[in-house]
């Protein structure tokens, strides 16, 4: 009686390459230009916020730009831009990764505005609303323009370009690092705005949409929104 045939060797599916910026990367002029127009949008928008010129209108017209001349380059390759429909690994992940990036981000800005209150509490200042009606005024541009158009220039830009060029982390740890000089430059240095560009960045490589990290941005918005308006209403 012949014996069975031999199982099949079982083969681990290969880990698929990073898809973000791969357009960019097919050509060494290509890369050359669309780093040229990074770098341009990222300096526009820095020096916008250094010196105190920096308005949505401006911003968008960035935006616009960037979206546009990079899009072109990677000739509309959308999961290469991250602006395709698909979420990867899948959307129960993020739902997951939400939860756990919010109790992370608390806990960090627990520890630092504790450290911060026993060893220079002049240096703590409360910038709260004078009524509870500013919450309403402020969190459309909070929650949709402010994440729309940084997401553009700070995720999109930056690290779709910066994953061709540099490579992953690389990119991650340099948005993570401009996101927050951004924050320094127009006056909101709060310990939340030192670590979010590192996940947002983070964020937008993994999943590979921008849809995620402008998602983010929201919510963590509308949270610190939502603390300060519960201190003006519990404030009197």
């Amino acid at each position: 009686m012949p014996s069975p045939p031999p199982p099949k060797a079982q083969h681990s599916s290969p880990v698929p390459p990073v898809r973000i910026g791969r357009a960019l990367g097919r050509s060494r002029l290509t890369a050359v230009v669309a780093g040229t127009v990074a770098v341009l949008v990222l300096a526009c928008d820095l020096t916008l916020a250094w010196i105190g010129e920096m308005t949505d209108m401006r911003r968008a017209i960035l935006s616009v730009v960037a979206l546009c001349t990079l899009g072109g380059l990677a000739k509309w390759d959308w999961p290469s831009l991250g602006l395709g429909l698909r979420v990867q690994p899948n959307l129960r992940y993020w739902l997951k990764a939400t939860v756990v990036i919010g109790a992370l981000v608390l806990l960090f800005c627990v520890i630092v505005f504790t450290a911060i209150w026993f060893l220079a509490p002049a240096t703590v200042q409360e910038q709260l609303w004078g009524a509870p009606s500013d919450f309403w005024r402020w969190i459309p541009h909070a929650c949709l323009v402010t994440p729309l158009l940084e997401e553009t220039i700070y995720r999109f830009t930056l690290c779709m370009v910066g994953v061709a060029l540099l490579g992953r982390w690389p990119t991650i740890v340099l948005s993570g690092l401009l996101f927050a000089g951004l924050h320094v430059a127009y006056g909101n240095p709060s310990p939340e705005n030192f670590i979010a560009g590192f996940v947002l960045a983070w964020a937008y490589v993994k999943s590979e949409n921008l849809l995620v990290p402008i998602a983010l941005h929201s919510m963590g918005n509308l949270v610190v929104g939502l603390w300060n308006l519960g201190c003006v209403v519990l404030g009197g």
